[in-house]
């Protein structure tokens, strides 16, 4: 009996992170590549088709196919070859699924003329015709079209097709090729073997294994023989041609056989060299077997082998290629076939004589069936199974499971979700692969609707860290599904273990009842010197950048363990985040370290979002102490603390839609080390306050960063701070009182100034017009410190003005730095406060102080 192995078809999937500000991602939900390089048990679709085919009537399926998008007619391309779509229906007990029948424009060495176990599919010529997987299938641009867009003939796009999978066949062959120490010098043995060798199977069997000693480097020479000469004899197993003959003999001629000559020649050629070998019969979980399937017949044959007193199952069939989903033998040689262990064995091979077993406690025949089966690659890396052992699982009233493995490293495994067509589920990320304690793993999963699905655990390719290999497929009767809109786990980045990140918080995708998030990471890693994050709203044709200018809704921070990302959701909704690293090596671009789906449902208000800040802002040593969210502030005022390095001055700067506003809005004291910036909102609205600083010695102020402020009203009737002159602060003088420009109902005003001895002070009053109101104002001086006094009321130059917004705008001035800042009462005028400083025998102007004075309410 012969029975072939497959290997379906994945999609490869390569994840880059190009960019510095924002990297962009190109990826499935998955984020990472699935190796279409087969191992003969890489999945559950690795399997011996079954011996008995039944007849199945053409359905309505057979005309149209919806969910592949395959329609009989339709041209298509398929392994190099290009070809119409004659039949779209299941073929019986090849499992699950529909299988597309395709008439080839030219020929095919394995093709047929579209008969599939003595019934006629569909009508074409000889080698011509070929059944295939649906996704395995590509629409093809027909002749007409392409000779119209393009240059390119479709002979060269074909001869480019065909040329591109023989390149990456041999690219496996060679990896296989290169292996270390005895066995990479047994494969060139092999791979050198002269023709006039291979005339008997015992010429054969002492060339092979004569150079070496040591019973396993003789099998392994056999072994590997047969996985580069050999070929599985799909005509004659699909019933296109006669078998070929199965004994040694024969196989060793024709070089293709069906697995009885693969096992019969193994055998020949190791008895030959003094191996003791047995050939079993029996079943196995190869081509065309689905999870839950029962068998009535062997379907395989197989060898065991003792090697140093012990015995181990040898599949040369398997280890030679296998069957794929477009019915084609693909070489994919396997040394992972080579010696299984019993106890990892009898998941896919249960022989009819219990004695070849070689287990401890034989099992049956039933608790064979119920066996789930690991891939060689999970085998070879160490993971067990602990708790799942069995293929098929139902869940009534969950929908959530959760697997242990022993697993070596966390690295090497993670965990996918299909339907049962085997197609990846798009958008959220179902499956997630958590540390459970010394060297054990938690594979969890959540299902987003009732039905069945695939869940699979997937195991790090041994060459490339973005390629991951089938380790072990289950599947699972979910009775309950998540709401839609939740659920999910976080989609991890290829190097996220590689570069020290560990979740600590959240394990899900979220679900904020106010829209605020928070996701903590675990990193040590030096070469990491921070995180960014991308947040964007889903479903949206506008980015939130451009919805919402100015706003930054998401804030990083370093901890004790690693970094903490918290976020705003400014409206209801779905989003996505996405984190991403930054490297302390210079020129490397920020790499993708995980994304969560984030449900608002609300949004975060009265104003959403953080402070914006530059890479400036950290390389000056500068630390945001509070807040460290855009202000809400009701009463129209607000403050920003930041811990500065010494002698960096800041200073801030409003503004409003595109409009900047006066600089007087915004003052700055610095005490202990912590620079504070005091902020007037002039009127409600919101605003965007940047903040600058300047280095000593540097002549222009650099931006830091900015917030968004919201007030409910105006700071006051005269908003706004006094402006001091660079002098002010390098002779020495200090503001005893009014911080802030100065509103006074009885039109009496005191202002007082601390200053050295050596320096005495001068007081002017102006009007709105610029123009000088009499001479100096009265003061006095003790103790260092003089008092100015405003004590009457000013009626001449005075302005009176009805409408607040109109004429805010019309009293602004420039070209001499006096700008009139608010006006918010009737009968009001605003004059300045000029102070000059004797030193050295010139004066200088050094302060700007605007005071507003309104008349009483019984004197209106």
């Amino acid at each position: 009996m012969g029975c072939g192995t497959s290997r379906s078809v994945e999609t490869a999937v390569i994840t880059s992170n190009e960019g510095h500000d924002k990297p962009s991602i190109r990826e499935t939900e998955t984020n990472e590549n699935v190796s279409a390089t087969p191992n003969s048990l890489d999945n559950n679709n690795d399997r011996p088709i079954m011996e008995v085919l039944a007849e199945q009537p053409l359905t309505e399926a057979s005309i149209h196919h919806q969910e592949h998008g395959f329609s009989v007619g339709d041209r298509v391309h398929v392994s190099g070859y290009v070809g119409t779509v004659k039949f779209i229906d299941e073929l019986s007990d090849l499992g699950d699924g529909e299988w597309i029948g395709i008439e080839l424009d030219r020929s095919h060495p394995q093709g047929h003329d579209g008969c599939f176990q003595g019934v006629q599919r569909f009508l074409c010529k000889q080698r011509h015709g070929l059944f295939v997987r649906p996704s395995s299938v590509f629409h093809h641009t027909d002749i007409d079209a392409i000779t119209k867009t393009s240059s390119v003939s479709p002979q060269t796009i074909t001869f480019i097709q065909t040329s591109m999978r023989r390149f990456l066949a041999r690219i496996r062959l060679k990896r296989f090729q290169q292996r270390t120490g005895v066995e990479k010098k047994i494969d060139a043995h092999v791979l050198s073997t002269p023709e006039e060798e291979t005339e008997s199977v015992e010429r054969l069997s002492q060339y092979l294994t004569h150079p070496w000693s040591g019973e396993r480097h003789k099998a392994y020479a056999i072994f590997r023989w047969l996985s580069f000469n050999v070929a599985y004899d799909v005509e004659g197993f699909f019933g296109r041609a006669e078998k070929k003959k199965g004994n040694a003999s024969s196989v060793l001629k024709h070089r293709t056989s069906v697995c009885a000559g693969y096992a019969n020649l193994f055998e020949g050629l190791a008895k030959a060299a003094g191996l003791q070998v047995h050939t079993i019969s029996g079943y196995a979980k190869g081509y065309g077997f689905e999870p839950g399937q029962q068998f009535k017949n062997t379907n395989h044959a197989w060898n065991a082998i003792q090697v140093n007193r012990e015995w181990f199952i040898c599949e040369p069939t398997w280890g030679a290629g296998y069957l794929g989903n477009d019915l084609l033998f693909h070489r994919s040689p396997n040394v992972a076939m080579f010696l299984m262990d019993p106890e990892y064995a009898i998941c896919s091979h249960y022989p009819a004589d219990e004695q070849w077993q070689f287990l401890d406690q034989p099992i049956s025949k039933e608790e064979f069936e119920k066996l789930v089966v690991p891939s060689g690659r999970i085998h070879e890396v160490g993971v067990e199974l602990l708790s799942h052992k069995e293929s098929i699982y139902t869940i009534k009233d969950a929908d959530n499971i959760d697997m242990m493995f022993y697993s070596p490293s966390l690295k090497i495994l993670r965990g996918g979700l299909k339907d049962t067509s085997g197609k990846e589920l798009e958008g959220r990320k179902w499956t997630q692969v958590i540390p459970c304690g010394v060297n054990k793993v938690k594979l969890r999963a959540q299902f987003p609707t009732p039905g069945k699905f695939k869940l699979c655990l997937y195991v790090r390719d041994a060459d490339s860290n973005n390629t991951w290999q089938h380790g072990v497929e289950y599947l699972v009767n979910a009775g309950k599904g998540v709401e839609k809109g939740r659920g999910g786990f976080p989609r991890l980045g290829n190097e996220f273990y590689e570069m020290g990140f560990y979740l600590d918080h959240p394990f899900e995708n979220v679900v904020s009842q106010d829209g605020k998030a928070c996701i903590s990471l675990e990193n040590l890693n030096s070469q990491i010197s921070g995180v960014s994050g991308n947040l964007e709203l889903e479903g949206k044709d506008k980015k939130l950048k451009e919805e919402f200018n100015g706003f930054t809704f998401y804030w990083t921070e370093k901890t004790n363990k690693g970094y903490q990302v918290k976020v705003h959701c400014p409206v209801p909704g779905e989003y996505t985040l996405n984190i991403f690293a930054k490297h302390t090596e210079e020129g490397r671009s920020n790499t993708f370290v995980c994304g969560y789906y984030i449900t608002a449902l609300a949004g975060v208000g009265p104003v959403p979002g953080f402070p914006r800040l530059s890479d400036r802002f950290d390389a000056w040593g500068l630390e945001l102490i509070e807040p460290r969210e855009n202000i809400h502030v009701p009463d129209g005022r607000a403050s920003v603390k930041i811990k500065t390095p010494d002698k960096i001055f800041l200073s801030g700067n409003l503004k409003k839609g595109s409009q900047y506003l006066d600089n007087g809005l915004c003052f700055t004291t610095t005490s202990g080390g912590v620079s504070t910036v005091l902020v007037h909102a002039p009127e409600t609205g919101e605003f965007q306050l940047n903040i600058f600083g300047r280095k000593p010695g540097g002549k222009d102020s650099e931006y830091l960063g900015s917030l968004v402020i919201k007030a409910d009203q105006a700071a006051s009737l005269n908003p706004g701070f006094p402006y001091l002159k660079d002098e002010f602060k390098e002779w020495g003088l200090e503001l005893v009182d009014h911080f802030e420009n100065i509103l006074s109902y009885d039109s009496h005003v005191t202002v007082t100034l601390s200053h050295p001895s050596n320096i005495s002070v001068q007081s002017f009053l102006f009007d709105a017009d610029n123009k000088q109101i009499g001479y100096s104002l009265p003061s006095q001086t003790a103790d260092n410190k003089t008092t100015m006094t405003l004590n009457e009321t000013i009626s001449v130059h005075t302005k009176f003005y009805t409408n607040l917004n109109e004429n805010y705008s019309n009293m602004r001035q420039t070209g001499n730095d006096n700008l009139i800042l608010h006006l918010s009462s009737k009968y009001g005028c605003e004059v300045r406060v000029l102070s000059t400083s004797r030193s050295n025998n010139f004066d200088t102007y050094v302060l700007e102080l605007w005071i507003f004075t309104e008349l009483a309410p019984e004197n209106q």
